[in-house]
Formats: structure tokens, sequence, C-alpha cells
């Protein structure tokens, strides 16, 4: 009986231990897609911020004017769209401007020339330029970010006569 007492025990212990070592592979496994999963969201961040540096850099960027008067703040811009129809040059191509977004303004001359411009204050303003000729058209979107006008503080200097 002692014998098998020891037989079984043994057994019993080499079934504990693949148990153990499965449970352990498992725990592996498991930190292993973790990781991964970890590392797939700081990826996304880091796609996410560069998609977004990348929209700011593509932004046309206008600075109000310093002129010294701080009631002035608003800024000129000239928008200009250039379309080609290389397939056939007796088409006339056209365009028509579209306002997307930002506070609303007032296109210059009027919203189908391929020269606009505006007048406004700081902020972003988005776009939308159709080109047209009689048979096809394409569309491009611009984003104008009017920065304000740039001031620094005066630098003072105290004099005490001794």
């Amino acid at each position: 009986m002692t014998s098998l007492n020891g037989y079984i025990i043994l057994i019993v212990c080499f079934i504990g231990l693949l148990f153990a070592k499965e449970l352990n592979e498992d725990a592996i496994q498991r930190r292993i897609q973790d990781r991964y999963e970890q590392k797939q969201k700081e990826l996304a961040k880091i796609n996410e911020r560069a998609r977004l540096e990348a929209l700011e850099l593509a932004k046309c960027k206008v600075r109000v004017p310093h002129d010294g008067d701080p009631n002035t703040n608003t800024a000129q811009v000239k928008l200009t769209a250039l379309a080609t129809d290389d397939d056939d040059k007796a088409d006339t191509v056209k365009f028509v401007w579209t306002q997307t977004s930002g506070k609303t303004i007032d296109l210059k001359p009027n919203n189908k020339s391929s020269k606009v411009n505006f007048t406004a204050t700081p902020g972003e303003y988005s776009f939308q330029v159709r080109a047209s000729d009689k048979y096809e058209n394409s569309t491009e979107t611009i984003t104008v970010k009017i920065l304000p006008e740039r001031n620094e503080a005066p630098e003072l200097e105290l004099q005490c006569p001794i």
C-alpha cells in the first residue's frame, strides 16, 4: 500500500505540475496580449498626434498685422484656385467657393471667382472650392487660420537717483 500511495502522490504531483505549467503559459500569453494591446494604443495615439500635426501644418496661416491700434483686429486674406483642363483647352473652368466652417464672412468679388479675398478676425475658416467644366468637377478644401496681432509688452526699467 505504501508504494501505491507513493505512486499516487507522484502522479498527483505530476498532474499538478502540468496544470501549473499550463496556467503559467496562459498567464504569459495574457501578458503578451496585454503588452501588444498597450503598444497598439500607444501607436494609435502617436498616429493621431501626427495626423493632427499634419492638419495644423496644412492650414494657411495669416497674422493680423501689427498697426499700433488694438481696436483693429482683422486681417485681409487672399485665396487663389488654379485648375487646368489638359484634355480640352476649349472647355471653360468654373469655380464655386463655399464656406464650410468659421464665422461667416463675405467673399469678394464673389464666390464664383478663381481669386477671392475676405477680411476676418482671428479664428479658423474653412472653404471648399469646386472647379468644373462641362463634363466633370473636382473639389479641394482649405482651412485658413488667422492669428491674433502680435504685440510684446513694453520693457520697463526703474531708476533711482543716487
